[in-house]
C-alpha cells in the first residue's frame, strides 16, 4: 500500500502482512475424482474356493469437482515496514488490523488430472457358484501435483483466501487402506441331448 495521508506531501510505500502467531489453522478440502484403472491381475488358487489375488497397474483420476472451507484460524494482521525492518501490532486504524478468529471464507479447488500406481493383496472366497467376495490390502501412490494453481501468500490483502494447497509445492494424493469387494456371475447350464445309437 501507499501512506499518502493528507497533509503529507511524501508518498511512502509500506508493505503489510497476515501471519498467525501459532498453527491453529484448520481447512476441509473435498475433491471428487474418478478413476480409471489399468491392471494385471495375479490368482492362485489356495482351495476348491479360495485364491489368493495379486493386483498392480497405473490408474487415472478425472477431477470431478473440488472446494475448500477454512473452518478455524487465528490470522491477525501485522504491519511490517520494509524501510525501517519495523514489525507493528495490533494496529487499528485505516483497516490495517483484522482478527480472524471467527472468519470461514471458502471457494472451488482448481484440480488437475491425477495419475497413480497401486497395488492390492488380498483373498477371494467363492460364497456360491454365482457370488464371489474379495477382502484385500489396498495402497495408492500419487504421482503428481493435483492442484493446478499455485499461490505465494495464504491471504491476499484484504479478503481473498488462498487454500493451503496452493501453497505447497506439491500436492498428491495417496490412499491406503482395506476393500471389500462382491462380484456376481450367472451360470447358464447347457443342455445336452442324447441320441439312439444303433447296435451292430
Amino acid at each position: 500500500g501507499t501512506d499518502n495521508w493528507e497533509g503529507d506531501a511524501v508518498a511512502r510505500n509500506y508493505e503489510f502482512f497476515i501471519e498467525s502467531n501459532n498453527t491453529n489453522i484448520d481447512e476441509t478440502t473435498v475433491m471428487h475424482y474418478l478413476d480409471f484403472p489399468i491392471s494385471a491381475v495375479y490368482r492362485h488358487a489356495l482351495s476348491a474356493k479360495t485364491n489368493l489375488i495379486a493386483r498392480a497397474g497405473l490408474k487415472i483420476g478425472i477431477p470431478l469437482t473440488g472446494n475448500f472451507r477454512l473452518e478455524n484460524s487465528n490470522l491477525k494482521t501485522r504491519l511490517y515496514f520494509e524501510e525501517w525492518d519495523l514489525e507493528l501490532f495490533n494496529i487499528p486504524a485505516h483497516g490495517l488490523y483484522d482478527s480472524r478468529t471467527d472468519w470461514h471464507p471458502e471457494g472451488n479447488a482448481a484440480l488437475a488430472i491425477a495419475t497413480s500406481l497401486f497395488a492390492e493383496l488380498g483373498v477371494g472366497y467363492q460364497l456360491s457358484p454365482s457370488i464371489n467376495t474379495r477382502i484385500s490390502a489396498y495402497y495408492s501412490y500419487g504421482l503428481n501435483d493435483i492442484i493446478s494453481e499455485s499461490q505465494t501468500s495464504l491471504i491476499y490483502w484484504r479478503n481473498t483466501y488462498n487454500s493451503l494447497l496452493t501453497l505447497t509445492e506439491k500436492a498428491s494424493l495417496h490412499q491406503l487402506g482395506l476393500r471389500i469387494s462382491f462380484s456376481y456371475s450367472k451360470v447358464k447350464k447347457q443342455a445336452v441331448r442324447g441320441h439312439d445309437l444303433p447296435i451292430m
